[in-house]
């Protein structure tokens, strides 16, 4: 088992922020960040390698309040079974995406998935995920890599 890479804790949504977890995106993060964003110089998770998925599982826990990895494993969220390569705003039996996700036109890669979830309403502002992102590089790339082989 690979060890985590920093002894930082992992932030974790709480109560509300917890509820309404969409995945929805659009253009890079490079198109969608403000010019003054705060985290314009952060590192993306694809700096960082491949993450440890045992370490993502952790992180996947402030997922798993509102999405599933099964098919049809929909919550307030939906499934996240076969998201990557997966066209946005299309799971299966999941009708709650807002209009803003229904109207990107994108497939789920890593690179996405990670820009998505740095930052969910200035990626794709109009959506609902109530999620302020994960910070951190790291806990993305980890999560991603967990993503990978949970959801397929």
């Amino acid at each position: 088992m690979t060890e985590r890479r920093h002894s930082r804790p992992i932030a974790r949504a709480g109560g509300a922020a917890a509820l309404a977890v969409l995945i929805a995106g659009t253009a890079t993060a490079a198109d969608r960040r403000s010019p003054d964003a705060e985290d314009d110089a952060a590192p993306t998770a694809a700096a960082l390698g491949p993450g440890n998925a045992e370490a993502g599982r952790t992180v996947f826990n402030t997922c798993r309040a509102c999405h599933g990895l099964s098919p049809g494993d929909h919550g307030i969220g939906p499934s996240l079974h076969a998201l990557f390569g997966r066209r946005v705003g299309t799971a299966r039996g999941y009708g709650l995406y807002s209009n803003a996700l229904t109207r990107a036109d994108f497939v789920w890669t890593a690179e996405r998935l990670d820009a998505w979830l740095t930052r969910p309403n200035s990626f794709l502002p109009g959506n609902r995920m109530n999620f302020a992102g994960l910070r951190d590089a790291e806990d993305r790339a980890d999560l991603i890599a967990f993503l990978k082989t949970a959801s397929e």
